[in-house]
């Protein structure tokens, strides 16, 4: 419902993606994983160019699927699949509390949390997912 209410679709521009595999060898490491959700640029309703994953509600970090690491992997294979030295973008929740992520070359920054329970706190995680289309 967030990425509906945040318009992020945009007809041949980009599209949002669920449960995609994604798989790449990236620095001599195969990676492979199942994105919760993408966005990408759509070829033939398929994804071309992914550059945002959300991994959803697990119940706490730690769990047997953590979903920061599942979201960096993602992250790790869209940027060897991209190859255009662009910064991909990520978010995954743990609970309620949500966090966004940046990996630009080599650099990974994660967010503060933000506690979806909060309405400003909400306000501003359909801000940051809004974005996206700019990006």
């Amino acid at each position: 419902p967030l990425f509906y209410v945040a318009k992020v679709d945009d007809e041949n521009k980009l599209m949002v993606f669920y449960e995609r595999p994604l798989s790449a060898t990236v620095n001599g490491f195969d990676l492979s994983v199942v994105t919760d959700c993408m966005v990408a640029t759509p070829i033939f309703n398929a994804p071309d160019a992914p550059y945002f994953f959300l991994q959803e509600f697990k119940k706490k970090k730690g769990d047997k699927k953590d979903p920061e690491a599942q979201m960096l992997v993602a992250m790790l294979i869209a940027q060897s699949i991209n190859d255009n030295g662009k910064p991909i973008y990520g978010g995954y929740l743990i609970g309620t509390s949500w966090k966004f992520a940046v990996l630009d070359g080599k650099n990974y920054t994660v967010s503060p949390i933000f506690e979806a329970t909060k309405k400003a706190d909400l306000y501003k995680i359909a801000s940051i997912v809004r974005k996206i289309k700019t990006l």
